[in-house]
């Protein structure tokens, strides 16, 4: 047993999913006529094959073995993708930086061993190991750390310059990159092959010294965006391109973030002091206020006061009463909150993309030096209207009234029991994220909390987000933490949303689902004592200690 996300008596940390590329593909030329043989600096090299063998159930209920032929590189497999065929000319090969990674849990181990934060550096400098993973840490003396220390390949200054070329001059690897974030490199060309540096335990990675780190004594934070605006203050450059972008826009949710935190911000979360304590930051946290709606509702709001109703293949809709549900819209994804739903359905009618500069939803564009305030305001009120008669559309197709509140159509469900909950989405900037089902996608059985039963997740309308069930949550905050060094030790608050046990019997099954839908932390037990006061069984182990 070990602790993944957690604290001792003197470190705390916690973990996002980076934005790094830990896997690149490589693009093959193959020898004419020879599909299982491509160059590499001009000379032929064959592929090898492993025949893999799946046991599968048919319809009549017999098992039979389905054999498959794999291929392989000497980079990695060989796939095919959308857009990235296997042809008679080109295939497709992928390295994966954690392939050959076996330090995982001596890296885990070293972290929870930690005594401050220096050891803690130590534990990621000297296994230099993290899979996939950002690290955010503070100590007892007051210190707070970002760590990227994700596993990525480690590129030469010749191979970034030349993929870089390729951005400008490739239309697949601009696509690949602008679209998905992924990398595509030339597997032919061995200018392109990862740098293996003396001393680092996965070979061919990047170096502890050259991965992304900040230390302050204010603060750091990662809502998934790569590590550049770390701290605004303090903009982290000059890291390998496979650990993501520098100087480009920010998720909303980013940009909520650092108004939350920030000591001078106006939500004046941090207190008189400007320094948070566990009760402040929970506050901040569970606010659940939206960005997209601070910029855009006002706005919004005054185009459908100025022009009440638009026509829409010939039809008049009136938005009178959408337009008063938004105005009286708190601009937060709470549970009461009222004309969540409507402003929900209106902004995903713009492409995710239209979030990060000027277009048809932000008039303002991204500027690099002012990027927690750009891009903002209201593009095309015209647009904006169409958009809001669509999203009222859909309510009425749902049969919710315009100024539902979000628990009418949020919930999380455990063994059939609805929990409606606060959160946003990845469009509304809201630090605290849930993600719902997609529309027309099949709930398995462990989003519904139990191994029976099922939720009807048809679209509504031509919504991207609404189902006949509403907003089902898959995924999103999950085991949150806050904790303080106090003058008698580590203080801590938390919630598992999802409950801690998967047995429906269980007295855990559902407990803290129903805490955090009523925003009530439950305390972190420590010390010996602490554990033994609040003991509600006790196993003991026994077993030999070679």
């Amino acid at each position: 047993p070990g602790v993944a996300i957690g604290f001792n008596r003197g470190v705390a940390w916690s973990h996002t999913v980076s934005d790094s590329e830990r896997v690149v593909l490589y693009q093959l030329e193959l020898v004419p006529g020879e599909p299982t043989r491509y160059f590499l600096d001009g000379e032929p090299r064959s592929m090898t094959s492993r025949t893999v063998g799946v046991p599968v159930l048919g319809e009549d209920g017999a098992v039979t073995e389905v054999e498959r032929t794999l291929w392989f590189s000497h980079l990695g497999p060989v796939l095919t993708m959308p857009g990235m065929p296997w042809t008679e000319t080109t295939a497709f090969t992928a390295r994966d930086a954690n392939a050959e990674n076996t330090y995982l849990l001596s890296q885990w181990r070293a972290m929870n061993l930690a005594t401050d934060l220096d050891s803690f550096i130590e534990a990621h400098r000297r296994w230099n190991a993290m899979p996939w993973v950002n690290t955010m840490a503070a100590s007892a003396d007051g210190r707070a750390l970002y760590l990227d220390n994700s596993t990525v390949g480690n590129l030469s200054e010749e191979a970034i310059s030349l993929w870089q070329e390729r951005l400008a001059s490739d239309p697949r690897t601009a696509n690949l990159y602008a679209e998905r974030g992924m990398v595509l490199l030339d597997g032919s060309d061995s200018r392109f092959a990862w740098v293996d540096v003396p001393g680092t335990p996965v070979p061919g990675t990047v170096p502890f010294e050259q991965r992304p780190r900040l230390e302050r004594r204010d603060y750091i934070f990662n809502a998934n965006d790569s590590y550049w605006l770390t701290q605004p203050a303090a903009p982290l450059t000059g890291y390998s391109p496979l650990y993501g972008p520098e100087a480009t826009a920010r998720s909303l949710r980013t940009r909520m973030n650092v108004q939350l935190l920030d000591p001078d911000s106006p939500y004046g979360y941090a207190g008189d002091d400007g320094r948070f304590n566990r009760r402040e930051i929970q506050e901040a946290l569970f606010s659940n206020r939206s960005l997209a709606a601070e910029l855009l509702k006002d706005a919004l709001v005054e185009a459908c006061r100025t022009t009440p109703a638009v026509t829409i293949e010939d039809e008049r809709r009136d938005l009178t009463r959408a337009c008063n549900a938004l105005d009286a819209f708190d601009g937060r994804f709470d549970e009461d909150s009222r004309g969540a739903v409507l402003f929900r359905e209106w902004l995903p009618r713009y492409d995710y993309a239209e979030h990060f500069d000027a277009g048809s939803l932000f008039a303002e564009p991204f500027d690099a030096a002012r990027p927690v305030t750009t891009p903002a305001g209201l593009a095309d009120a015209a647009v904006a209207l169409d958009h809001l008669a669509a999203a009222v559309a859909v309510l009425e197709a749902a049969g919710l009234p315009l100024d539902a509140p979000l628990g009418a159509a949020q919930a999380a469900y455990r063994a059939g029991e609805r929990f409606p909950v606060h959160g946003g989405n990845r469009y509304e900037g809201v630090a605290n994220l849930q993600v719902s089902a997609k529309p027309g996608e099949p709930l398995l059985p462990a989003d519904l909390g139990h191994p029976n039963g099922d939720l009807d997740t048809a679209p509504v309308a031509d919504s991207r987000l609404l189902t006949a069930s509403g907003y089902p949550i898959v995924h999103g905050s999950s085991f949150i933490l806050t904790l303080a060094f106090e003058e008698d030790g580590p203080a801590g608050d938390a919630l598992l949303s999802y409950s801690q046990s998967g047995d429906p019997a269980s007295p855990w099954f559902s407990d803290q689902t129903a805490l955090y839908r009523a925003k009530q932390w439950r305390p972190v037990h420590f010390t010996r004592e602490a554990v033994e006061a609040d003991l509600q069984s006790r196993q003991v182990l026994r077993g030999p200690r070679d």
